[in-house]
């Protein structure tokens, strides 16, 4: 190769590594618009929601005295009334407590046991290898 060829392609490497650069740095920008978009679309539902839930726990608050005001209607007095939903969302909300442990308590074993099954075929793959 003449000192001309070699230049030609040295120049034509050089315009490919440049351009290979400069499509990294896009696709770079790329990712970094659309992660910020997915950012505040994130931040806009996550607000939405926080809303809904406020309302929907105004609601139910309502339809609590609803309940207790139709107690009340039904003949037994309005403290009566309050007791009575009250002592059923603490029940409610009891069954739900223990739901929620036995379900967390489940997981913890499924991955404990996951965990100590990995360990042992490393530890056997490892010690037959060293055999």
């Amino acid at each position: 190769m003449t000192e001309n060829q070699d230049k030609n392609l040295a120049s034509m490497i050089s315009s490919i590594m440049d351009d290979v650069t400069a499509l990294i740095r896009g696709h770079i920008e790329l990712a970094k618009l659309e992660i910020q978009e997915s950012i505040n679309n994130l931040v806009k539902s996550s607000v939405m929601f926080l809303v809904a839930v406020g309302f929907a726990s105004l609601g139910a608050i309502f339809s609590l005295f609803a309940v207790v005001y139709g107690i009340a209607a039904a003949g037994l007095p309005v403290w009566a009334g309050f007791l009575i939903v009250a002592l059923t969302l603490l029940v409610i909300s009891f069954i739900l407590v223990g739901m929620g442990r036995k379900r967390i308590e489940k997981a913890k074993t499924n991955r404990t046991v996951s965990s100590i099954v990995a360990t042992a075929e490393t530890l056997r793959t490892l010690r037959d290898e060293n055999k």
